[in-house]
């Protein structure tokens, strides 16, 4: 859990703030069957028609999707810049963030 919302010092409260979040969401069923309707989504084909700019941002320290699934989806859009970097931002982060 620690390495996949990225707290690299074990910090409780970042956990426990992400559990709740994830209770808040969405019952353990509706998240199974979210994550399996994700990974079955394939933007491959479309990439090449992209006409904007586009940033891809990665984490070397996302446990879920392999670095070089984001190089691959960055080099597949023309003229997008890819941005690799070491540490996630975490959800716990994004909450206080919200928060204000």
């Amino acid at each position: 859990m620690k390495r996949v919302i990225g707290t690299h010092d074990g910090n409780e409260r970042e956990i426990a703030l992400l559990g709740k979040y994830e209770r808040l969401s969405c019952s353990p069923g509706d998240y199974k069957t979210l994550m399996l309707m994700n990974s079955r989504i394939d933007v491959t084909s479309i990439l090449p028609s992209v006409r904007v700019p586009a940033l891809v941002l990665h984490s070397r320290a996302d446990a879920l999707v392999p670095i070089a699934e984001g190089r691959k989806l960055a080099a597949a859009i023309p003229g997008a810049k890819y941005i690799e970097y070491g540490d996630l931002l975490t959800t716990g982060a994004l909450l206080e963030r919200a928060r204000g």
